[in-house]
């Protein structure tokens, strides 16, 4: 196994979960299957019956996941790079690559909520970007607001420029007050472990007139630092269930991301 080389997946505690993490419909084993994730470690998946959400069985507690993130250079980090190239681990190279990503994202939600949002509200004067890494989505999509990044890979977060930076998975920070004009919440969706709760909490911290702009990854791969697959039936649910309405459907980027504009209700 890879991956084992590199994170010591099997030595971390694994959550059981009984329940769906969004539509809460009791765990059955007649929709479990195993398989190897992206990375060689194995793991055991559950669809849902009642909302499709596609998820795993026993993923690790957040202390996992903080351990995954963690260091310069992370597990995270060198197992994605593992799955895409064939050299050893550079780390000048790899973060070369995280900011081109990210900017080249940057640019196009920013070209895409510039032309749709059109109201006294935007630009958007305090923003919350959950999962921000190096901040540099919400550095460009609103560069004169009041920005506050989350993020459990604390090297990424050394990159941040002038924002406030919070270390630590969202299910466990709590001293973040809004409101908040707009919450990003881009390629992380998948990461949550409790994805109802995460999204309650953000409609808690949303500004009256807020905006959240959310996306998750379509077709994705099984691995380990995704708990949670969404399809358009079950990201409708969670939203549903958590106090949201979709405003804007985003056109596909061709990357499999798919990104939704919502508001409050």
């Amino acid at each position: 196994m890879i991956g084992s080389q590199i994170f010591p997946y099997d030595q971390y505690l694994k959550l059981e979960r009984d329940h769906c993490p969004v539509c809460q419909t009791a765990t059955t084993r007649r929709r479990h299957a195993n398989t190897i994730d992206r990375y060689g470690f194995p793991v055991t998946i559950v669809g849902c019956e009642q909302c499709q959400l596609v998820y795993l069985y026993t993923p690790m507690y957040q202390q996992g996941y903080l351990a995954l993130y963690a260091g310069e250079p992370s597990p995270y980090r060198q197992l994605v790079w593992m799955t895409r190239s064939k050299e050893p681990y550079n780390l000048a190279k790899d973060r070369t690559s995280l900011f081109l990503s990210q900017q080249h994202y940057a640019r196009d939600l920013a070209a895409w909520l510039n032309e749709n949002i059109l109201s006294p509200t935007w630009p958007p004067t305090r923003v919350l970007d959950i999962g921000g890494s190096t901040g540099m989505v919400s550095r460009v999509v609103a560069p004169d607001a009041k920005r506050t990044i989350v993020d459990p890979a604390e090297s990424e977060l050394q990159l941040v420029e002038h924002d406030q930076v919070v270390h630590g998975c969202l299910e466990s920070v709590y001293d973040l007050e809004g409101p908040y004009d707009l919450i990003l919440c881009c390629q992380t969706l998948d990461h949550f472990l409790y994805p109802e709760w995460a999204l309650w909490w953000c409609r808690q911290v949303v500004a009256l007139r807020g905006r959240l702009y959310i996306d998750y990854v379509a077709l994705s791969r099984i691995k380990i630092d995704h708990p949670c697959y969404f399809n358009d039936r079950s990201f409708r649910t969670l939203l549903a269930r958590t106090g949201w309405q979709i405003v804007l459907r985003r056109p596909s980027s061709g990357r499999n991301h798919i990104g939704y504009l919502c508001t409050p209700c």
